[in-house]
């Protein structure tokens, strides 16, 4: 007997202070924190298939320690969300409003145990339609990507991947090349990130250096409904990543333009933020 999708696949492998974290740690949680004051709106999307990616990158191009994240593609009839399972779990938390200062201390800390790498919300309505709602410092940006999708170069190449019988692909985006195996198995044209276009869901995407891997690590049926984040500053693409260069070479300045005086210390924050960009370095999408 053919075994459905749930069989074949398994689950693998002012207050800021109080968070007790470094200084720098603060001051990207307040601009985190910020982001949620900006007026907007809030969207929905009723699912029916829930996929739950293991994200496995390299934050350091020349160092050899990895980083861990999960994510959720929530997807139903060509369209779909993506989002990190914190960034997730963040913004839930957030809708929730504090009626005293101790559910205000516990908002803080669950957002401070639910800290994520990856603020980005991905909106694909088919694959030309892909759009980012993205955070630099306090501010939500939004960007659409080029009307033209990456092209696919099909293999021959197959392999079972969790169950599934697997074919291989390839494309160029974001400054690097990626290997995907899709399979038609599970006809949603689909996959993590921004990947999609494949006739047939995408259960595994690296680039060729294995700076950054997703892995398919569950799927279910649904019929569930996400709330998730429409608000933000249309700009483009370009335009978005030009100004995130220029905030990671200058936080601090951008964070004093936005209001927050340092007292003191300036220079010893100053020097771990740069000691903290400088061990991030390697971006998923490579901006110039």
């Amino acid at each position: 007997m053919r075994k459905t999708a749930n069989q074949r696949i398994e689950v693998r492998n002012s207050r800021m202070l109080y968070i007790n974290r470094s200084i720098v740690a603060g001051l990207f949680f307040l601009g985190s924190l910020a982001a949620f004051g900006q007026s907007g709106g809030i969207d929905s999307l009723n699912y029916k298939i829930y996929c739950t990616y293991q994200l496995s990158f390299l934050p350091d191009s020349i160092s050899t320690s990895k980083k861990s994240e999960v994510f959720r593609l929530f997807a139903s009839h060509g369209e779909s969300i993506f989002m990190s399972a914190n960034k997730f779990l963040q913004d839930s938390i957030m809708r929730f409003p504090s009626r005293n200062f101790e559910q205000n201390q516990q908002k803080m800390e669950f957002l401070a145990s639910h800290r994520t790498d990856f603020n980005f919300i991905i909106h694909k309505r088919g694959c030309d339609q892909v759009q980012t709602v993205d955070k630099i410092y306090h501010n939500d940006f939004i960007y659409l990507e080029p009307a033209i999708p990456p092209k696919w170069k099909m293999s021959r190449d197959k392999k079972m991947i969790a169950g599934y019988q697997c074919q291989k692909a390839t494309t160029a985006f974001g400054g690097r090349t990626w290997e995907a195996w899709f399979t038609s198995e599970i006809p949603i044209s689909d996959g993590p990130y921004k990947f999609c276009g494949l006739p047939g869901l995408i259960v595994q995407v690296a680039d060729i250096q294995q700076h950054f891997s997703f892995e398919l690590t569950q799927l279910k049926n649904a019929n569930e409904t996400i709330n998730y984040t429409t608000k933000g500053i249309k700009i483009e693409k370009e335009k978005y990543f030009q100004k995130l260069r220029e905030y990671k070479q200058n936080p601090v300045g951008i964070a004093e333009q936005s209001g927050v005086v340092f007292t003191s210390g300036k220079n010893d924050i100053i020097n771990r933020v740069a000691a903290k960009n400088k061990a991030e370095n390697n971006t998923l999408e490579r901006f110039k």
